[in-house]
């Protein structure tokens, strides 16, 4: 049996740590925007996400996202690039295949509605170009 010295499995401990304290660091971290809590269990066999749930959120009326307890989904386009260089991720991450068309993914738009309807009910934010900016998906 080979022994390892202990300055050096210190030193690999170390670098590991480093490593794995980098990742959790790129993860976005979930603002503090008020959304609306999406559920599973409320929309049944249409739920296109493989989360449980979601927080639907907007952002000055064109950057349209999804939080879950720790991450954040750029939606639409606008969000994308918006989020960046933020640590939001893209949709795709999280949107789900249609099991009747595997080829194709589920139909966003019943979350997609849910979150137009908060930002257009939301008095602080301008919603003008919400509508137009997810259609890209």
């Amino acid at each position: 049996m080979k022994k390892i010295s202990y300055p050096l499995l210190i030193v690999l401990v170390v670098c590991l740590g480093v490593g794995a304290n980098d990742l959790i660091n790129e993860r976005a971290q979930p603002l503090k925007i008020e959304g609306k809590w999406l559920h599973k269990k409320d929309f049944g066999q249409i739920w296109p996400l493989a989360v449980d749930s979601v927080q639907m959120c907007c952002k000055e009326g064109k950057y349209l996202f999804l939080q879950t307890r720790d991450r954040i989904f750029a939606i639409n386009k606008a969000a994308e690039v918006y989020g960046r260089d933020k640590g939001w991720e893209v949709i795709d991450k999280i949107w789900v295949f249609d099991p009747n068309r595997p080829s194709k993914k589920m139909d966003l738009s019943v979350i997609i509605d849910e979150g137009v309807k908060h930002c257009e009910n939301n008095p602080n934010v301008n919603h003008q170009h919400t509508i137009a900016s997810y259609t890209s998906y």
